[in-house]
């Protein structure tokens, strides 16, 4: 007669394992996207915001339909201190490395 070893691992077992391994992952999805975001605050635009009268949003909003617009922004407020003292000098001096470095941080991932 054969018996089965350890190392066999019955179908439910295996279903039991990868609904962990799922469950597991959007946990750490979750956690992950809590922490990164902790300092952000969500805010509501008014209808009258500068934002929402550019030509610009007005040309690349696919749905001009005022019920579906854009109607919050994430902000994130950055003390002095945060910011590369090397980049502040510049802009003092009348530089544009402080934008070039936000535009940077935007466009080009998570910064690592």
């Amino acid at each position: 007669m054969l018996t089965r070893g350890p190392r066999y691992i019955s179908m439910p077992g295996r279903r039991m394992r990868a609904v962990s391994a799922v469950g597991l992952g959007a946990l750490t999805v979750a956690a992950t996207f809590a922490i990164w975001t902790r300092k952000c605050r969500v805010e509501d635009l008014s209808g009258d915001d500068a934002l929402l009268e550019r030509s610009s949003f007005a040309k690349f909003n696919p749905t001009p339909v005022p019920s579906s617009e854009m109607r919050d922004v994430c902000t994130r407020r950055l003390s002095l201190e945060e910011v590369r003292q090397d980049l502040l000098e510049d802009t003092r001096k009348g530089g544009s490395a402080l934008i070039e470095g936000f535009a940077q941080g935007i466009w080009g991932g998570s910064g690592e």
